[in-house]
């Protein structure tokens, strides 16, 4: 199962999204530990359809990389440690997902 929350800075800043996996089959393993080598394969648009170009993604240790995307959608590899992807396209995200009870924004 994938998880995430997403969230714009404000000012429309950039939208940043978290996200991770985690399957109790595998966690923990018989050791008690987590599975290292457990990962699905996750597609998250983030423009819009037909176009390209490069998000950043920061990993738990906060070390950005760019990567490309194509089509308005990156192709991620999740693990059970949270990736941040920053991207710029809010658009894309409206009436996708559900704020939080009781959150009125700013």
């Amino acid at each position: 199962m994938v998880y995430g929350y997403a969230f714009q800075q404000l000012n429309n800043g950039p939208i940043i999204t978290a996200l991770w996996t985690h399957n109790n089959a595998v966690w923990p393993t018989a050791s008690g530990t987590c599975s290292p080598a457990y990962s699905t394969r996750y597609a998250l648009t983030v423009d819009s359809p037909g176009t390209s170009g490069h998000v950043a993604l920061i990993d738990m240790m906060g070390n950005p990389v760019s990567v490309a995307y194509a089509n308005g959608v990156v192709n991620l590899t999740l693990t059970e440690s949270p990736i941040y992807v920053v991207s710029r396209n809010a658009n894309v995200f409206s009436g996708k997902y559900t704020a939080p009870i009781g959150y009125t924004g700013q």
